[in-house]
């Protein structure tokens, strides 16, 4: 592979994992933005008692998200559906984004309790999908120009876009791989840490960062806990 074709899909694959991070910190935002409409907003500007709220709110919501159900599938993915799905086909079927959102926003604005992290993790597998398969596609091109080339990944059509293989199978070296998926996984942290350092939330969700005084026996709890949290997901 040509050495510029390596710099771009590594600028590419930034630039998404870093907006990725951004979009899933603003879909955990949205989340608490429609909890806090229905639950919050809504009561106290018309001055509903709280103990009709899950008459008022539930009933209509489980109505309307059993319709969506019986037409749209069962959605939002749970995480237990997102890994089952990528451990038995190697991917995520992405096309069904919009789904996922859809449901997940009316199933937690109702007053489901499935968490924010279900859809979330099927929305972020989705979109890490779709950046691999663009990526897949343009690996073994030949045409070195920068912008070209940034235009392959972006505008080229996927061949097979529900074939069962991965990136990783671009890579005998799993070295190699690993280090891929920890430069994205950096640059989506980064995005995240972003949007919720300019977009601070509160709410069902929230990421925080408290000042901790950390000392030195700190350590004798942190070190052990991270080896036997290393151990026990090995095992």
């Amino acid at each position: 592979m040509k050495i510029k074709l390596k710099i771009n899909i590594l600028i590419y694959t930034a630039f998404w994992c870093l907006l990725i991070g951004i979009l899933t910190a603003a879909y955990l935002d949205l989340v608490n933005w429609v909890i806090h409409f229905f639950w919050k907003f809504l009561p106290a500007v018309s001055h509903i008692p709280s103990y009709w709220l899950p008459f008022i709110i539930c009933l209509p919501f489980g109505l309307i998200i059993g319709i969506l159900n019986k037409r749209l599938g069962n959605y939002p993915l749970t995480v237990g559906n997102v890994l089952n799905e990528i451990h038995t086909k190697g991917r995520i079927n992405y096309h069904n984004w919009w789904k996922n959102m859809t449901l997940g926003l009316f199933v937690l604005g109702g007053g489901g309790d499935i968490g924010p992290e279900a859809s979330t993790t099927a929305l972020t597998a989705g979109m890490v999908n779709w950046m691999g398969d663009h990526i897949k596609q343009a690996w073994y091109t030949t045409n070195t120009s920068f912008i070209t080339q940034l235009k392959t990944l972006w505008l080229t059509p996927l061949n097979n876009p529900n074939s069962s293989t991965t990136f990783r199978s671009l890579f005998k070296n799993t070295t190699r791989y690993k280090l891929y998926i920890l430069y994205g996984v950096c640059w989506s942290v980064l995005g995240l840490a972003f949007f919720f350092k300019h977009f601070p939330q509160e709410g069902v969700f929230g990421i925080h960062h408290p000042h901790i005084d950390w000392q030195i026996q700190g350590l004798l709890v942190i070190i052990p806990a991270i080896l036997l949290g290393w151990a026990f997901g090995r095992y």
